[in-house]
């Protein structure tokens, strides 16, 4: 009996050390650098490592994303099909957010954009594929390189540096 129950105790110390998973805790829970913030009796306050990000990173709203709450992003995410110059004024031809390799990103949450897309252009979630596309009608012309970052299956969160010109 004392053996099957320290190898329990064994196998449940061991897998812990793989499973990842976590609560949401608050949007102070955490500092810049991943130190815990103002929970329970632990009190950790510092003008130069604010607190303000959730410790659980897939619980962080867009600006909390986007202002260095996230230490490591998940590669490989891309718009397909790739995007060639868009012209003023006309329909683009949806794009999806998908992996390199044709992977299921398991995407949800909003698409949180650091940058800016032209005007008329948009993220948009479709239930069918379980992505979002980008899709409309340029309304101005030039260069734009802005960053999308979405929350994705497995606590990962992900990440595109975009390159859109319009004609």
């Amino acid at each position: 009996m004392q053996t099957k129950l320290f190898l329990s105790l064994i196998l449940v110390l061991l897998c812990g050390r793989y499973v990842h998973s976590c609560g949401c805790y608050g949007p102070t829970s955490c500092s810049l650098r991943g130190k815990r913030c103002n929970i329970g009796r632990f009190k950790y306050l510092t003008a130069w490592d604010p607190c303000v990000c959730d410790c659980c990173v897939v619980c962080n709203e867009c600006p909390a994303l986007l202002s260095g709450c996230v230490r490591a992003f998940a590669s490989g995410m891309e718009l397909a099909p790739p995007l060639a110059t868009l012209h003023f004024n006309e329909t683009v031809e949806p794009r999806a957010l998908v992996h390199a390799d044709g992977k299921k990103l398991g995407l949800w949450g909003d698409a949180c954009l650091n940058g800016t897309l032209p005007d008329g252009l948009g993220f948009e979630w479709n239930d069918t594929e379980g992505t979002f596309f980008l899709k409309g009608v340029p309304q101005e012309r030039g260069l734009w390189e802005p960053s999308v970052v979405i929350r994705g299956g497995g606590s990962q969160i992900w990440k595109a540096d975009l390159k859109i010109r319009v004609r």
